[in-house]
């Protein structure tokens, strides 16, 4: 192929793309646009269309060959089902997992051959070792990636999360969204994309048909990080395919750097066309939102009514609501220069939402006058209840001159009212205007010429502020509250907990002290404090302070729905340093109760499913194992429907329900429920992930109940590379792991038929392990859970045995008597295990 050729055949694949998604009218115009009298690049294209229409079944546009149904077709571990969509890049399949590890189904994408053909390189392996990155990018809005490879052909595919939804244009067509609905449907995709960027992930595609909202009104974003790899996987082509024309960033349309800002275009232009309905032609530069609208007006009226019923008003309204705030958040999103769009997705997304609230947005400046307008929008029910009563007032003195003092006393008090409304949103913007000044000070004196070092650290900052703070008396009481406040949370993500205590008191003082102060705001330092006491090991001044929390949350109708639910969990959480079953019980009971009518928000239900997983664990500890599986079969049940996509909850979920299956000897369910999970624990989390090291550790269990010591023994070295890794020499979980990995060798020793030598070394080393753990700190045993006191005595009672092996005197075999009668009630595999250590030992 000459050089004329590979341009014209890299051309006409981007074309391609641009113009497959959209309608036969759309088409044509795009191409006559984009061809522009290039009658080989328009020929080229149609040629590509013609293939891809030619069946059903599909035909890969960078071959030229038919590919036939796909339909039962294997890639990777998954066998195709039947194609469920096609566009630019590839074509879409719902597809089942077919290679028997577990059962699920995905969307499974496979890019045209014509699009980055990886084949035998050195992207083929970047591209299998970086998935993993975008497989944990894991959030409510992002369907997640599970799997991605390349086929024989060089053919890159993914397999994604099945989203069951519409695109999110035809979605609010069909059910005449408003146009608040369709602001809040963006405001979920910036928040999806805000999420990514902070991952370093830039999705660079972003167009309807990539973003599905589901029934329940969730919207959801596709093929995050693919266009990144196109783009990676051929240089010739870099920013050319990775990428919608029609929907594509200046920058991306002229082949510069691809930044966040580009999808913040992209956003911009897909709430353009959910308000108006207006995609700007190909490389041409965008009319305003409501210029735009009122030309198709003049142009074609029964478009523009088509338009507006499908957001349930009218064409005059539409265009109304057009003009001023949103007119300027669509242009500042997709300003033409990079850093004059908004500097994220969520400040966009913030804009948004001032617009629903009726503030000022930051899109219009600073305009005085356009500020006063927003603020009497804001309060037009105040300010027209007020008119009205002055027009009451006046009619009844001209009818009942002699009711004339009662209904002035009304206007009155409700100018009082009016007037306090009035303080109080002073004072409250008085403390924010003065928190903001605060801050920029404080980091006024974090530059260098301001320091005598040249640097200063952000904990070095925040100790000085806070010394100021206490020894401040010229700030209002409130505005300092707030300030010491906000700089205990400060000091508290930076570690300085003491710090983060002295604020959070003085904070509270001076609240308790004001009548005015916020009572829901003292609640939640008084909350905040207990958690800075907890973490300075002060257990009896957090509890007293929790409880005081608790007490003044009852006495008051709190704004968050989720402070009583806090309450709770924190309370949990310091009874469970005290081992006080009883209240850990009671606390998570009080949770489901709070949570039980509001599982339609996410953080409720997300709470709720927890608090049944604790008592679950509770129960497993209190040898109630039935009456676990039941609470945790319901709560992985409410995952799904609480729109949660987060793998680790489901994980942990599923590590109890195996143990609750082993505390009831039904092993089979337990190693199947465990092999899935260890699958997608190394699926997700990678090598050296804490989950990854907390489903190994279940199955090397499985593998020492079912006696399978050399198993048991390989699993858990891999749990101990990750310990190496993730945890700090003294964390109790490495007292369980050598635990674990003791019980497996005493395993080892029992099943030796007749090598003496062997089973010696096997005790003697299960012995050495078991000593340390046995004669560790008893707080050692106790900080995880409730069962680590009992799984010391198992311990103790584990070394008894391994000493009454390797001598059978009768003092050895006493000792074993005596530890089996302190270890008490045990779980029922310990129970079973212990009937057969006393069997060997002669007791």
């Amino acid at each position: 192929m000459t050089l004329d050729e590979s341009s014209l055949e890299r051309r006409a694949l981007q074309l391609f793309r641009g113009v497959l998604d959209a309608s036969s009218a759309e088409r044509e115009r795009l191409l006559g646009q984009a061809c522009a009298g290039d009658e080989a690049l328009q020929a080229r294209v149609r040629a590509l269309l013609a293939q891809v229409e030619e069946s059903e079944a599909g035909v890969d546009p960078g071959t030229s060959l038919p590919q036939g149904d796909a339909t039962g077709l294997r890639i990777g571990p998954y066998r195709l089902l039947e194609r469920i969509g096609r566009g630019g890049m590839g074509e879409v399949f719902r597809a089942a997992r077919c290679d028997g590890a577990y059962e699920r189904e995905v969307a499974l994408k496979r890019i045209w051959s014509g699009f980055a053909p990886l084949g035998a390189s050195p992207l083929t392996e970047r591209f299998l070792r970086e998935r993993q990155a975008l497989a944990r990018l894991q959030h409510t809005g992002i369907a997640q990636l599970y799997d991605g490879g390349v086929t024989e052909a060089g053919q890159p595919w993914f397999a994604m999360e099945l989203v069951r939804g519409e695109p999110i244009t035809r979605w609010c067509a069909a059910r005449a969204a408003t146009i608040e609905q369709r602001v809040e449907l963006v405001q979920q995709v910036c928040a999806a994309i805000d999420f990514a960027h902070r991952a370093l992930i830039v999705h660079r595609d972003l167009k309807p048909a990539n973003v599905l909202v589901d029934e329940a009104g969730q919207a959801k974003l596709l093929d995050f990080g693919i266009a990144k790899w196109l783009d990676d996987a051929d240089a010739e082509q870099t920013q050319a395919l990775a990428m919608t024309p029609a929907w594509a960033a200046p920058e991306q349309r002229e082949g510069r750097a691809v930044t966040t800002a580009t999808d913040v275009y992209q956003l911009g232009m897909l709430l353009r066309v959910l308000l108006s309905d207006d995609l700007p032609a190909l490389g041409q530069a965008s009319p305003r939102l409501a210029s735009a609208y009122e030309a198709l007006r003049k142009r074609d009226a029964s478009a523009a009514q088509r338009v507006a019923h499908e957001r349930a008003t009218t064409p005059e309204r539409l265009l109304a609501r057009l003009r001023g705030d949103l007119d300027c958040i669509v242009a500042q999103a997709t300003a033409q220069a990079p850093q004059q769009r908004y500097r994220s997705a969520a400040a966009l997304a913030d804009d948004l939402q001032r617009w629903l609230e009726k503030r000022p947005v930051h899109a219009r400046g600073e305009d005085r006058a356009y500020r006063w307008r927003r603020a009497a929008q804001r309060h037009w029910p105040a300010l027209t209840t007020a008119a009205a009563a002055l027009v009451l007032a006046s009619g009844m003195a001209f009818y009942h001159f002699a009711r004339l003092g009662d209904e002035l006393q009304r206007t009155r008090v409700a100018r009082d009212e009016a007037t306090a409304a009035q303080t109080k949103a002073e004072a409250q913007r008085g403390q924010a205007e003065a928190t903001a000044e605060y801050f920029v000070d404080l980091f006024k004196q974090a530059r260098p010429r301001e320091t005598t070092s040249g640097e200063v650290s952000a904990r070095a900052l925040m100790a000085a502020s806070l010394e100021e703070l206490l020894a401040d008396r010229k700030r209002d009481p409130l505005v300092r509250a707030s300030l010491l406040a906000a700089n205990g949370r400060a000091a508290s993500y930076l570690g300085r907990d003491a710090d983060a205590e002295r604020a959070a008191g003085a904070a509270i003082a001076l609240w308790q002290a004001h009548p005015q102060a916020d009572q829901e705001t003292l609640a939640k330092t008084r909350l905040l404090r207990a958690g800075y006491l907890h973490h300075l090991q002060r257990p009896e001044e957090a509890q007293r302070e929790l409880d005081q929390a608790v007490a003044l949350a009852a006495r008051i109708a709190p704004r968050d729905p989720d402070l009583r639910t806090s309450l709770q969990l924190w309370r949990a959480n310091l009874a469970g340093e005290r081992e006080d079953a009883a209240t850990i019980r009671d606390a998570y009971e009080q949770v489901l109760r709070l949570t039980e009518h509001s599982l339609q928000r996410r953080l409720a239900c997300r709470s709720h499913y927890a608090g049944l997983g604790n008592l679950a664990m509770l129960d497993i500890d209190e040898g109630r194992p039935a009456d676990a599986e039941r609470r945790l079969r319901r709560a992985l049940a409410m995952i799904g429907p609480c729109g949660i996509s987060d793998h680790a909850d489901g994980l942990i979920l599923r590590r109890v329900l195996a143990v609750a299956l082993i505390d009831q000897a039904r092993l089979g369910e337990a190693r199947t429920l465990m092999a899935a999970a260890l699958e997608e624990s190394r699926a997700h989390f990678g090598a050296t992930d804490s989950f990854l090291a907390h489903a190994l550790f279940v199955q090397a269990l499985l593998e020492v109940i079912e006696r399978r010591p050399a198993a048991a023994q390989k699993l858990l070295a891999e749990v101990a590379r990750i310990d190496d890794v993730m945890l700090p020499p003294s964390s109790p979980m490495r007292y369980s792991r050598t635990g674990l990995g003791a019980l497996s060798l005493i395993a080892q020793a029992d099943h030796l038929a007749a090598d003496k030598s062997a089973i010696d070394t096997a005790l003697r080393g299960a012995v050495k392990a078991l000593r340390p753990i046995v004669q560790a700190d008893g707080s050692a045993l106790r900080s995880g859970s409730l069962n680590e006191r009992a799984s010391g005595h198992f311990h103790a009672l584990a070394l008894a045995y391994a000493q009454c092996r390797l001598d059978s005197s009768s003092g050895n075999r006493e000792a074993f008597v005596v530890a089996r009668a302190a270890a008490g009630a045990m779980r029922p595999w310990r129970t079973r295990i212990s009937r057969d250590w006393g069997q060997r030992c002669g007791v």
